[in-house]
């Protein structure tokens, strides 16, 4: 893998999150279940993903987001697209795909550089485009 690009459904504003704890865990493992199945249409994910990566966010809202609200609702973009940890397990994967993803881990060691940038669009929408480091040397 050098570049992967995948279009991933937007996900929900920080702001526009349910209160109720519960609620919020349901919507999140929703979001992260429809975002995990629709990558694995475009790319299927790595049994051994590069061990360094970069990504490039886009995000294209109809309406911008401040910056703190902008990183934080790719958050759960990323939980979805990130390979389980040593004795984790996904419910939201349903037994698929569980011990593969298209990055290692979400962590500054494993993800050294990220960028963020919006567009303003009526399309929603969030694109990631993943870039393994060992081959830009």
């Amino acid at each position: 893998m050098s570049v992967v690009r995948l279009e991933l459904p937007l996900p929900p504003s920080p702001n526009a999150h349910e209160q109720h704890p519960m609620q919020l865990v349901k919507q999140k493992n929703r979001y992260k279940s429809n975002a995990f199945f629709s990558a694995c249409s475009q790319s299927p994910p790595l049994t051994h993903p590069p061990e360094r990566v970069g990504i490039l966010w886009e995000l294209h809202v109809k309406r911008l987001r401040d910056e703190d609200n902008a990183w934080a609702s790719i958050k759960w973009a990323l939980d979805a697209i990130r390979q389980p940890r040593k004795g984790e397990t996904f419910r939201w994967r349903r037994g698929i795909s569980e011990s593969k993803g298209w990055i290692v881990d979400d962590d500054k060691v494993h993800v050294p550089k990220q960028h963020l940038e919006q567009y303003q669009h009526a399309e929603t929408r969030l694109i990631v485009t993943i870039r393994d480091l060992r081959s830009t040397r």
